[in-house]
């Protein structure tokens, strides 16, 4: 397994340190400036690294009873590779799922989880009905290092990981968020409505303006990355244009912080995860997706290109959820997805551990 990150536009190979394997939680390297100025190549291992510096796994995953990781979160790679490989084979439906399927498609849903900041699909007024920055403010409120998670849906999916690491490394974190918008500076149809396509256009803009005056200290862009896009009036975007577009917004928020990390895209199975999973108990394997058909290779090397030529990290989210061949839906006994465009709530907090120390090493803590 190998995955490739871009690092402020240099690319970095995440490899194990043992011979003949590969991996992408290992090890990673990554450029740091050292002695006025000068840049060295420096390789780490994560799991040296969580054994000496445990505050990586934040308390709020421990059980309080046992000290064990709540619903045995994955915490090591070793973990992480096992559970994918195990859940790849897996044909019939556990019994003892962590959340049960009936509450799977629930555990994003209210403003419990994000006061409101999500703007919804539908909005035509999307600037006036979003909240105050101090109600979008989690993590460490009463800090002065501000990381802004930006995007749309995507964003809320991940705004828990980035609440825990904003408690734990005293970051405040602002959530700039609306559903179903593209993040690309340019008008897309939302697959909703027009009034709501325009919304997402003129949140995008006034998102941007504040960040640009905010200046945090980091951002972190988040939104689902469509393989194909249309105009308001249903013209096709071609991929070029769209990668131009997208080249824009990463600039700006470059001027706005130097440290920009943009959030690969996840798998997308070609049915409801959950649905099929309730529908097909005794074969289960039909309702994950092979790799190769779970991210559209144009599209990937697209972002990654973009995210690079604008000098933004880039973090591939596939091994997170796939082998080096399949794509499985329930891991470690957990629904991995609450549809087909979100990963669940509570699958987000078995890998919260890795992906925290994954963005802890693309300089983002």
């Amino acid at each position: 397994m190998r995955s490739f990150v871009s690092l402020n536009g240099k690319k970095s190979c995440l490899t194990s340190i043992r011979k003949g394997e590969k991996s992408p939680f290992v090890q990673v390297g990554y450029l740091a400036k050292l002695n006025q100025g000068r840049s060295k190549l420096i390789t780490f291992s994560l799991i040296t690294f969580t054994v000496l510096f445990p505050s990586f796994v934040p308390s709020s995953l421990l059980d309080r009873a046992n000290g064990s990781p709540l619903g045995g979160s994955l915490n090591t790679e070793i973990q992480m590779k096992a559970a994918l490989t195990s859940a790849s084979s897996l044909n019939v439906l556990p019994s003892n799922l962590v959340v049960e399927l009936s509450a799977v498609g629930s555990d994003y849903v209210g403003s419990n989880i994000n006061r409101g900041c999500e703007v919804g699909a539908l909005d035509a007024n999307p600037i006036q009905h979003r909240p105050s920055d101090a109600i979008c403010s989690f993590g460490d409120t009463r800090s002065r290092t501000t990381l802004v998670l930006f995007g749309d849906s995507q964003a809320n999916m991940w705004l828990p990981t980035f609440d825990a690491m904003g408690k734990q490394d005293h970051v405040k974190i602002v959530l700039y968020s609306r559903e179903a918008c593209q993040m690309a500076s340019v008008d897309t149809w939302n697959n909703f409505s027009l009034d709501g396509s325009k919304g997402c256009s003129a949140f995008r803009r006034w998102a941007l303006a504040r960040i640009a005056i905010l200046k945090p200290t980091y951002i972190v862009l988040a939104f689902y990355q469509d393989d194909d896009h249309v105009s308001f009036d249903h013209r096709v975007i071609s991929r070029s244009q769209y990668g131009s577009s997208l080249a824009v917004t990463l600039h700006a928020l470059r001027l706005a912080s130097k440290n920009v990390l943009f959030m690969g895209k996840i798998p997308f199975p070609t049915t409801d995860p959950k649905i099929c999973a309730s529908v097909n108990p005794n074969a289960l394997r039909q309702c994950g997706v092979h790799r190769r058909l779970a991210l559209s290779a144009a599209t990937e090397a697209q972002m990654k290109s973009v995210s690079s030529l604008e000098h933004s990290s880039y973090i591939d989210l596939m091994h997170f959820v796939c082998t080096s061949s399949f794509c499985p839906v329930v891991i470690n006994n957990t629904i991995a997805y609450t549809d087909q465009w979100h990963l669940a709530r509570h699958y987000m907090a078995e890998i919260q551990n890795l992906a925290i120390t994954e963005i802890h090493f693309l300089g983002i803590r």
